[in-house]
């Protein structure tokens, strides 16, 4: 019981009352403002993945000499394959935390993205899909859930609401990998858009490693001390 009272006063303000309307509204700290800047460059990269398709595969299906069915399955498959990945994300995030759930993810992301872009069979393309539908998958499931754990009461929703936005700009960003290299010789055009983001998620990726836990899992781990700080 005593462990359940520390987690508590970790993740409720001293000042908070029974009425939401009355919380104070305290500034953002500094770690949570730079936690939801990385989650947001996370999820531009995810939603580049989606949107870059649109374009790439329509070289990749003359390079490749893919047949209408392979490329709906190609384009298809991540959706599924997410699912999947989002489905292990939730005992995985509660036996490493978010920061390292997201690690992985991204991980998946660029070793995923990699094999597409060296892909010389439709073999190879989907491999490469599939991995980066896991790590999609783990993605957009684990990091609306980090956000909302690291985040003041009085910003969840807006800071929450960054995440899904920031997923639609990648979205845009996709189409306009796609207009960038459209005039590119198709053999390697669309491996280009491939490649495009991974600085990017690999930046991500190795800070994630720095990133703190939240709160909820500290209290969880028995870290209490470390969730009041």
């Amino acid at each position: 019981m005593s462990g359940n009272r520390d987690c508590g006063s970790a993740l409720v303000s001293p000042n908070a009352t029974n009425a939401v309307g009355s919380l104070p509204k305290a500034p953002l700290k500094g770690y949570t403002i730079t936690c939801v800047v990385l989650i947001v460059c996370v999820a531009c990269t995810l939603g580049y993945d989606i949107g870059v398709m649109g374009g790439a595969i329509i070289f990749m299906a003359r390079t490749l000499n893919l047949s209408t069915t392979k490329e709906e399955i190609a384009v298809g498959c991540l959706n599924f394959v997410s699912g999947i990945g989002a489905l292990f994300t939730c005992p995985l995030n509660e036996r490493i935390g978010s920061p390292m759930t997201i690690f992985w993810s991204m991980f998946l992301y660029i070793i995923g993205m990699t094999i597409i872009a060296l892909a010389y069979s439709f073999e190879a393309l989907l491999i490469g899909r599939m991995t980066v539908g896991i790590g999609v998958g783990m993605g957009f499931s684990v990091c609306p859930q980090y956000i909302a754990e690291i985040s003041p009461t009085a910003y969840r929703g807006f800071l929450v609401s960054c995440f899904e936005i920031a997923i639609n700009v990648g979205l845009v960003a996709g189409y306009l990998g796609g207009i960038m290299f459209y005039s590119l010789p198709e053999e390697y055009n669309w491996r280009l858009m491939m490649v495009l983001p991974l600085p990017l998620a690999f930046i991500c990726m190795l800070c994630m490693l720095r990133m703190p836990h939240s709160p909820r899992w500290l209290c969880a781990s028995n870290r209490t001390e470390e969730a009041e700080t």
